[in-house]
């Protein structure tokens, strides 16, 4: 498998921690990775999707208080060596904020 997240000698490297909060579990880190400062998020979530089969689609990536969008990169967001991500899933997002059923 050809992982983003372990590309081949790129210029600008960062050691980034992907976390996942989940409401039972608390915080995990889903994968510390050096990664090319000029990967797109997109790139990224579709290595979680290989790794976690969470679908790119339904990830929801911060980084701080700033929603990622997909088509900008590590460097954009001022992304740098040591910094956390958090990846959250759309479905758990939803179902948090849905509230029981009644």
């Amino acid at each position: 498998m050809d992982s983003k997240f372990s590309p081949p000698k790129p210029s600008n490297i960062q050691k980034i921690k992907f976390n996942s909060t989940r409401p039972l579990h608390g915080t995990v880190i889903l994968k510390e990775a050096d990664c090319p400062d000029d990967i797109s998020i997109r790139q990224l979530k579709e290595d979680v999707e290989t790794l976690y089969n969470i679908p790119a689609a339904d990830q929801v990536w911060h980084h701080g208080n700033t929603l990622l969008s997909d088509e900008q990169t590590l460097k954009d967001y001022n992304i740098k060596h040591g910094d956390h991500i958090s990846v959250q899933h759309q479905h758990q997002r939803y179902m948090r904020n849905k509230g029981p059923h009644v």
